[in-house]
């Protein structure tokens, strides 16, 4: 294993880790708090949710769409 596939695979494992950690956050806004009113919720989801989505447009942009994962683009 060389080390840019090395350190390709560290950085998906990482990326991965942070989406699901997001998820997780995402998650526990909307369902684990009872004491929140609806709105408020939907709200918070909402933000959640589109801070999601940007971070993953950003990733595959900053990762995937490069050809080489070290070149600093």
């Amino acid at each position: 294993m060389s080390a840019e596939e090395y350190f390709g695979m560290v950085i998906n494992i990482i990326i991965s880790i942070t989406l699901l950690v997001l998820i997780m956050i995402f998650f526990y806004m909307i369902y684990g708090e009872k004491d929140r009113t609806a709105s408020l919720k939907k709200r918070y989801a909402l933000k959640i949710s589109r801070f999601l989505w940007r971070l993953m447009i950003y990733m595959r942009r900053r990762f995937f769409n490069s050809e080489n994962l070290f070149s600093g683009k």
